[in-house]
């Protein structure tokens, strides 16, 4: 074997865990694929470049504590995430795509938007408002608009040329069902009540159901956050927050929806749709937690706040 080069395939290395300038994290090449397949799913869903972000640096930690000591606290992202798309880079170089990433890297720039060949032909009961593109392209691409039977549109304007057309036809529906997720921030936790404004869903009729990132998630299930300025919460926020979470917001603490790996988000999305079904009438409701909705493989407790 070379210094450069596999064994037993002869393929070049991407990364050299000696080279200290450009690879601070001493990462190699079996580390970072071990990477793309645990955020991929091994390679059956697409995922964001942020999404990317978290797992490295989830890993990274990991590696530097073996015992787990870091998980004991509030997890916090460490890792400059310019140095991750460096290295997104460097692996596409030597190895070629990375099978299911959105956006971020030279050739998959584009996010993908369904086909609707006639919105016309459509009657979705329900719509899934993201509070980004990214995360909306990345269901898409996950064909949870198919395979869950609902329009997927996001408060920044996905999908581009068709977001106008998709919500003047959703409005139609006087039993639509309108749910969100967005990211544990004051703007995020704003979304669910933007929706019932003028120019998204004002209709009496329409119910929004906030699936959360909410500031209760990320301190039961202890996810990534950030700190930043402190922020002042409107009224309007705050009384949909317990005092805890109102308090974790307005000291300045955030935390993104894309620190959850693709597949548990999803499966936290799904979980929210059926929650709502066993809610409808003559449908008995199993026996659950309601104070919480975690995204995560280790509960069952979800919980859906209605802002109609």
């Amino acid at each position: 074997m070379t210094r450069d080069r596999c064994r037993s395939c002869g393929r070049a290395f991407a990364f050299d865990p000696k080279d200290t300038p450009s690879n601070p994290n001493k990462v190699t090449d079996k580390r970072f694929q071990s990477i793309i397949r645990n955020v991929s799913a091994r390679e059956t869903i697409s995922f964001t470049e942020r999404q990317v972000y978290y797992e490295f640096d989830g890993q990274v930690h990991r590696w530097r504590h073996r015992f787990g000591r870091i998980f004991r606290r509030a997890r916090r992202a460490r890792t400059d995430p310019a140095l991750v798309r460096r290295y997104c880079y460097r692996w596409r170089g030597v190895h070629g795509t990375i099978p299911g990433l959105l956006g971020g890297v030279p050739g998959v720039d584009v996010l993908p938007v369904p086909p609707w060949p006639d919105l016309t032909s459509y009657s979705f009961e329900r719509v899934l408002v993201t509070e980004s593109a990214e995360v909306a392209a990345m269901l898409v691409a996950n064909n949870v608009h198919f395979e869950q039977n609902c329009a997927i549109l996001s408060a920044d304007g996905y999908p581009v040329g068709l977001a106008d057309s998709l919500l003047a036809m959703l409005r139609r529906n006087p039993r639509l069902q309108v749910y969100v997720v967005h990211d544990a921030s004051p703007a995020g936790c704003s979304l669910p009540l933007t929706l019932r404004q003028a120019d998204w869903f004002p209709g009496d009729g329409t119910t929004v159901f906030d699936l959360g990132l909410l500031p209760r998630h990320v301190l039961a299930r202890r996810l990534y956050s950030v700190t930043g300025a402190p922020a002042a919460l409107p009224d309007t926020i705050s009384q949909k927050l317990t005092p805890r979470e109102t308090t974790w917001l307005e000291q300045g603490n955030t935390s993104e929806l894309e620190a959850i790996r693709p597949s548990l988000l999803i499966r936290g999305i799904v979980r929210g749709f059926a929650r709502r079904l066993e809610d409808e009438p003559g449908v008995e409701p199993r026996r659950r937690d309601d104070s919480v909705w975690i995204f995560g493989d280790d509960t069952d407790a979800y919980t859906s706040e209605n802002f109609g």
